[in-house]
């Protein structure tokens, strides 16, 4: 089977001419392209952080260069037997907070930050 190659028409359509479909259908993806790049892509970061037994913060590393966003927490498997809460948020990282030292293991915490 052979091999087509599209080339867009950047040409404007005349008023009354037909409308190349696969034109308007390329469009529609380059438009979805760029707009999912401006307001998705980089604009979350998300992973999981533990805190070491008998400590009580880990610092994460999350690249959003910005200080503005926000952080969601959820423990991950094991009760941190406290509370816990972030500090020390820059444009590169955060710091996880628990109120009780991590027991053996540590304990786990899944994160998400989101670009305000």
């Amino acid at each position: 089977m052979p091999v087509i190659a599209f080339t867009p028409d950047r040409q404007p359509r005349r008023a009354g001419a037909p409308i190349d479909a696969a034109m308007t259908v390329w469009q529609v993806v380059l438009n979805l392209i760029a707009w999912l790049n401006q307001n998705f892509v980089g604009q979350f970061a998300s992973g999981i952080a533990t805190i070491t037994s008998g400590n009580t913060t880990v610092a994460v590393t999350h690249n959003l260069a910005t200080a503005s966003y926000r952080i969601s927490l959820t423990p991950n498997g094991s009760n941190p037997g406290g509370f816990w809460w972030v500090t020390a948020k820059t444009g590169t990282s955060f710091t996880i907070n628990v109120s009780v030292a991590a027991p053996v293991g540590g304990t786990a915490f899944d994160w998400t930050a989101r670009k305000e």
